[in-house]
């Protein structure tokens, strides 16, 4: 069996798909073109796979991210009535201790 060239040689898969289909990646799934040669179509899966994997790390890290920035949104809205609490617990010992 003869050695058949890629199309694409590189490693992102964007570029894969642009330089096999002819225009962007837009999303949903990935089918193989009609006469499109063993290697590249292994190559697009392998590069597809990959990029499916970055792309679901990308969404938890932005995940993590939003929600480490609701946390602490949340504890500074909180900070505030600790404070105010401590103070008003400090007013309670004294008062007590006056009383003594």
């Amino acid at each position: 069996m003869a050695y058949t060239k890629p199309k694409y040689e590189g490693n992102d898969f964007l570029e894969w798909y642009k330089s096999n289909f002819g225009v962007d990646y837009t999303g949903g799934g990935l089918s193989r073109q009609q006469g499109m040669s063993d290697i590249d179509w292994d190559i697009g899966n392998e590069l597809y796979s990959a990029y499916q994997q970055q792309q679901a790390r990308k969404e938890q890290y932005d995940s993590d991210y939003q929600s480490l920035q609701v946390n602490q949104s949340n504890i500074g809205q909180h900070l505030p009535m600790r404070a105010f609490y401590k103070r008003l617990l400090i007013e309670v010992e004294r008062s007590l201790m006056w009383a003594k």
